[in-house]
């Protein structure tokens, strides 16, 4: 090779090299971001309850002892919306499926109703345990619908609505960012001719957080 090749060889080298030294180091894949658990924003649930009626002592006044009220389910909906990591704002829908209602150990009617509650819910643990885990407390203010409906003719029935006061305690699990499992056992405090038509609930469901 000439001395011309070589310094044509050379010049080619030096350009290629100094391409090479102007393309950016390959850098690695940034790790996706951790999940926020306890991000402000609006959710969605659904669940199951098993209801714990104490009316006995009502019915008792009208249909004359012993009553007995047999525990029954409900379907629980939520709608709320996270302000921040301690707090959030929750409206509840809860449907109850008839209770049987039993006078001297026979059947004699059943028990029904609807709660609407809208509530506040704390969440005092937040930063102190694993993120995914957040226990709660709940506490809030509706309207309770309860109608009784009895087969004797002589027994009294009725169908009422009344202010209800509703407390409680519960955890929510999440497997992902999105998607929680709930538990939650609360008691609701009947008012004025509902007044002993309280009960307790144990809740178990899921919900959606966007």
């Amino acid at each position: 090779m000439g001395r011309c090749g070589r310094a044509v060889l050379g010049a080619a080298l030096a350009l290629a090299a100094a391409a090479a030294s102007a393309q950016p180091a390959q850098q690695p894949d940034a790790p996706p971001p951790a999940a926020d658990y306890e991000r402000s924003g609006a959710y969605l649930g659904i669940a199951g309850s098993y209801v714990i009626p104490l009316s006995e002592g009502a019915l008792e006044d009208s249909f004359g002892p012993p009553v007995d009220v047999d525990p029954g389910i409900g379907l629980v909906l939520r709608a709320g919306w996270r302000f921040s990591p301690l707090l959030a704002a929750e409206l509840d829908y809860e449907w109850l499926d008839e209770f049987d209602l039993q006078t001297t150990g026979v059947d004699d009617g059943v028990q029904q109703g609807h709660v609407l509650v809208a509530s506040a819910k704390l969440y005092p643990f937040t930063g102190l345990l694993v993120a995914r885990y957040q226990p709660y407390a709940i506490a809030g203010i509706g309207v309770q619908w309860t109608e009784v409906r009895t087969q004797n003719p002589g027994d009294p029935s009725f169908d009422r609505a009344r202010f209800a006061a509703r407390m409680g305690i519960g955890s929510e699990v999440y497997l992902d960012e999105h998607w929680l499992l709930a538990v939650e056992g609360n008691y609701t405090r009947s008012t004025g001719s509902l007044s002993d038509f309280d009960s307790v609930s144990v809740v178990f469901g899921g919900g959606y957080r966007f």
